[in-house]
């Protein structure tokens, strides 16, 4: 399973320390959230930490576009060759050229599909497309609970994958706490993203290593 943790979930103060750690346990990549206020009720971290992490690591950034013009939004972020970058197809007209645009900036494009947004749009827009990222809660806010449908969805869209033979990568994104990441591992996915069960106040940024020992432990078991 590919871990991506969620930067969004640290203290701003720790971010730089939880980049060190990341690089130390080889994470492949840094979740990051940005929100505008508008599709999602929340705002949350911009373009200059974006940047700002980008100038500490080599590590690639999955940027997670929650907001209203995706295709506006994504030219205000400097996103490197080998990057992650999604957004939700249900808030702009042609999703298709967003993930042409997103490839032609050497980064890996993906759609992002919320919990009453249908897989219909992974079948549409298949010829670019090369990751999906399941929302299994409402996107806005961290530490939700997911929802029950979000491992029939995954084993539906790995099916679908299957049955096509079609070349995406699956990614999950909410409450993956060990024992809901296994479940949605063993659905078909092929990683997720996680926020407070890595990264939350009862945690030390230095010791990222032991907490995520400690979690793997427990979704292997």
């Amino acid at each position: 399973m590919k871990i991506a943790p969620s930067i969004m979930c640290s203290a701003p103060w720790d971010v730089k320390t939880y980049v060190e750690k990341f690089e130390e346990t080889k994470i492949p990549l840094i979740h990051y959230d940005v929100m505008d206020g508008n599709y999602v009720p929340n705002i949350s971290v911009g373009t200059g930490i974006y940047a700002d992490i980008h100038s500490i690591t080599d590590l690639p950034l999955d940027l997670h576009l929650m907001v209203q013009n995706p295709d506006v939004a994504v030219d205000y972020f400097k996103v490197m060759p080998g990057d992650y970058v999604s957004f939700h197809p249900d808030t702009i007209e042609d999703p298709a050229s967003l993930l042409k645009k997103i490839k032609d900036k050497g980064a890996v494009a993906g759609v992002a599909i919320s919990p009453k947004i249908s897989l219909d749009y992974v079948s549409q827009l298949i010829d670019n497309l090369d990751f999906v990222l399941i929302m299994s809660v409402e996107p806005g806010f961290a530490g939700q609970r997911m929802l029950p449908a979000s491992v029939e969805k995954v084993a539906e869209l790995a099916k679908m994958r299957a049955d096509n033979n079609w070349n995406i990568e699956i990614f999950v994104d909410g409450d993956c706490a060990p024992k809901n990441a296994r479940k949605v591992v063993d659905a078909g996915a092929d990683g997720c993203v996680v926020g407070s069960a890595l990264i939350n106040k009862n945690n030390k940024a230095e010791d990222f290593a032991t907490t995520l020992d400690k979690y793997l432990e427990e979704f292997n078991n």
